[in-house]
Protein backbone atom coordinates (compact mmCIF):
# COMPACT_ATOMS: atom_id res chain seq x y z
CA UNK A 1 0.00 0.00 0.00
CA UNK A 2 1.32 3.30 -0.43
CA UNK A 3 0.93 6.34 1.45
CA UNK A 4 -1.92 7.39 -0.52
CA UNK A 5 -4.32 4.66 0.39
CA UNK A 6 -3.28 4.43 4.42
CA UNK A 7 -4.12 8.53 3.99
CA UNK A 8 -7.48 7.74 2.58
CA UNK A 9 -7.73 4.52 4.91
CA UNK A 10 -6.81 6.85 8.07
CA UNK A 11 -9.97 9.67 6.93
CA UNK A 12 -12.38 6.57 6.71
CA UNK A 13 -11.28 5.61 9.72
CA UNK A 14 -11.76 8.89 11.76
CA UNK A 15 -15.04 9.48 10.11
CA UNK A 16 -16.36 6.08 11.25
CA UNK A 17 -15.34 6.80 14.64
CA UNK A 18 -17.34 10.03 14.63
CA UNK A 19 -20.35 8.14 13.17
CA UNK A 20 -20.24 5.65 16.29
CA UNK A 21 -19.74 8.19 18.40
CA UNK A 22 -22.66 10.16 16.75
CA UNK A 23 -25.12 7.08 16.99
CA UNK A 24 -23.97 6.15 20.48
CA UNK A 25 -24.74 9.90 21.53
CA UNK A 26 -28.14 9.48 19.73
CA UNK A 27 -28.87 6.09 21.59
CA UNK A 28 -28.34 7.81 24.76
CA UNK A 29 -30.47 10.80 24.71
CA UNK A 30 -33.08 8.09 23.70
CA UNK A 31 -32.95 6.20 26.35
CA UNK A 32 -32.73 9.06 28.45
CA UNK A 33 -35.83 10.36 27.09
CA UNK A 34 -37.39 6.94 27.19
CA UNK A 35 -36.77 6.74 30.81
CA UNK A 36 -38.06 10.12 31.98
CA UNK A 37 -41.47 9.68 30.00
CA UNK A 38 -41.90 6.14 31.95
CA UNK A 39 -41.12 7.79 35.08
CA UNK A 40 -43.74 10.52 34.29
CA UNK A 41 -46.40 7.73 33.45
CA UNK A 42 -45.91 5.88 36.21
CA UNK A 43 -46.08 9.31 38.38
CA UNK A 44 -49.62 10.13 36.57
CA UNK A 45 -50.29 6.59 37.54
CA UNK A 46 -49.83 6.70 41.43
CA UNK A 47 -51.53 9.76 41.55
CA UNK A 48 -54.41 8.76 39.63
CA UNK A 49 -54.52 5.27 42.06
CA UNK A 50 -53.67 7.52 44.98
CA UNK A 51 -57.19 9.70 44.06
CA UNK A 52 -59.12 6.30 43.77
CA UNK A 53 -58.11 4.96 46.70
CA UNK A 54 -58.49 8.49 48.53
CA UNK A 55 -62.38 8.53 47.39
CA UNK A 56 -63.08 5.47 47.70
CA UNK A 57 -62.91 5.40 51.09
CA UNK A 58 -64.42 8.38 51.62
CA UNK A 59 -67.03 7.44 50.11
CA UNK A 60 -67.49 4.36 52.04
CA UNK A 61 -66.85 5.94 55.33
CA UNK A 62 -63.19 4.40 56.28
CA UNK A 63 -62.07 8.30 57.68
CA UNK A 64 -59.83 7.04 59.80
CA UNK A 65 -57.96 4.94 56.77
CA UNK A 66 -58.82 8.03 54.75
CA UNK A 67 -56.47 10.03 57.11
CA UNK A 68 -53.77 8.21 57.21
CA UNK A 69 -53.08 7.37 53.61
CA UNK A 70 -53.13 11.26 53.38
CA UNK A 71 -50.65 11.89 56.23
CA UNK A 72 -48.27 9.43 54.36
CA UNK A 73 -48.81 11.00 51.24
CA UNK A 74 -48.32 14.10 52.37
CA UNK A 75 -45.17 13.13 54.05
CA UNK A 76 -43.35 12.33 51.00
CA UNK A 77 -44.87 14.96 49.02
CA UNK A 78 -46.61 18.20 51.55
CA UNK A 79 -47.82 19.95 48.78
CA UNK A 80 -50.18 17.75 46.92
CA UNK A 81 -52.99 19.25 46.41
CA UNK A 82 -55.52 16.53 46.29
CA UNK A 83 -53.51 15.24 49.57
CA UNK A 84 -54.77 18.16 51.18
CA UNK A 85 -58.04 18.17 50.23
CA UNK A 86 -58.47 14.49 51.45
CA UNK A 87 -56.70 14.26 54.16
CA UNK A 88 -58.90 17.63 55.01
CA UNK A 89 -62.31 16.06 54.63
CA UNK A 90 -61.10 13.39 56.35
CA UNK A 91 -60.46 14.99 59.73
CA UNK A 92 -63.03 17.17 58.76
CA UNK A 93 -65.39 14.48 58.56
CA UNK A 94 -63.64 12.77 62.14
CA UNK A 95 -64.42 15.83 63.93
CA UNK A 96 -60.77 16.67 64.06
CA UNK A 97 -61.43 20.54 63.29
CA UNK A 98 -57.93 21.81 64.08
CA UNK A 99 -56.17 19.83 61.47
CA UNK A 100 -58.51 20.05 59.18
CA UNK A 101 -58.66 23.79 59.56
CA UNK A 102 -54.65 23.20 59.17
CA UNK A 103 -55.29 21.36 55.82
CA UNK A 104 -58.09 23.45 54.11
CA UNK A 105 -55.59 26.67 55.22
CA UNK A 106 -52.63 25.38 53.02
CA UNK A 107 -54.61 23.80 50.63
CA UNK A 108 -56.18 27.59 49.97
CA UNK A 109 -52.46 28.92 50.40
CA UNK A 110 -50.88 26.88 47.91
CA UNK A 111 -54.06 26.63 44.91
CA UNK A 112 -55.77 29.50 45.29
CA UNK A 113 -58.25 28.48 42.82
CA UNK A 114 -59.44 25.99 45.48
CA UNK A 115 -60.71 28.89 47.98
CA UNK A 116 -64.01 28.62 46.79
CA UNK A 117 -64.83 24.81 47.59
CA UNK A 118 -62.44 24.88 51.20
CA UNK A 119 -64.15 28.00 51.89
CA UNK A 120 -67.69 26.52 53.45
CA UNK A 121 -65.01 24.03 55.24
CA UNK A 122 -63.57 27.14 57.01
CA UNK A 123 -66.55 28.78 57.65
CA UNK A 124 -68.29 25.84 59.39
CA UNK A 125 -64.92 24.99 61.42
CA UNK A 126 -65.09 28.48 62.95
CA UNK A 127 -68.60 28.61 63.69
CA UNK A 128 -68.17 25.49 65.77
CA UNK A 129 -65.23 26.87 67.62
CA UNK A 130 -67.42 30.02 68.35
CA UNK A 131 -70.51 28.01 69.65
CA UNK A 132 -68.14 26.00 71.71
CA UNK A 133 -67.00 29.38 73.45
Amino acid sequence: MNCEQLAVLNDIQAQIGWLVMFIGTATLLYMITGALRLRSAFAVATDKEFGHKAERYFEEGRLEALTELCEQRLKSRPNSVEALWWCARGHYGLQHYAVAQERFAKLAQIEPRWQEDVSPYLERINSQAQTVQ
